[in-house]
């Protein structure tokens, strides 16, 4: 019985995140990648881009935001600039790997849905374009659809 209670508060208390926003990811007019971030409530502190490949995922890119971000924002993730500082330096996607970019707080309280995506899904992206995860689907909008509608559902 002592088990079934512990296997049950384990199944209870969980280990995620409260989310508090979107993540999204876009180009530049040199094909960089941009991230996206619209909050729709709290904040975060940061952003990571990491390849999801399981056990082999690794960190292609870590920033610091430079204070809460409690709204929208975008930043490039090769050349961050406004405050925006690299903890892990940026390295560019390869292959038709699914990649994520998600957002934290250094406190681990809240976070901006992660966008989950390969390579393949950039192609056409033009600069001001976003891609986000949308009720659980890869969806594309310009920025400002982006900025009025991620919040609504």
């Amino acid at each position: 019985m002592v088990c079934v209670s512990l296997a049950q508060l384990f199944l209870v208390s969980g280990c995620t995140v409260e989310v508090a926003g979107f993540a999204g990811v876009g180009v530049d007019g040199a094909g960089n990648l941009v991230g996206y971030f619209q909050m729709c409530n709290h904040h975060v502190d940061g952003a990571t881009f990491y390849d999801t490949g399981g056990f082999n995922g690794k960190d292609k890119g870590s920033w610091t935001a430079p204070g809460p971000v409690t709204s929208f924002v975008s930043w490039s993730l090769a050349a961050p600039a406004d405050g925006w500082q690299a903890s892990k330096p940026y390295s560019s996607p390869r292959g038709d790997h699914e990649y994520a970019l998600y957002g934290w707080t250094t406190d681990s309280s809240w976070s901006a849905e992660h966008v989950t995506f390969h390579l393949s899904d950039l192609v056409g992206l033009t600069p001001g374009e976003v891609l986000y995860t949308h009720m659980g689907k890869l969806t594309r909008s310009t920025e400002d659809v982006f900025r009025k509608t991620a919040c609504n559902d």
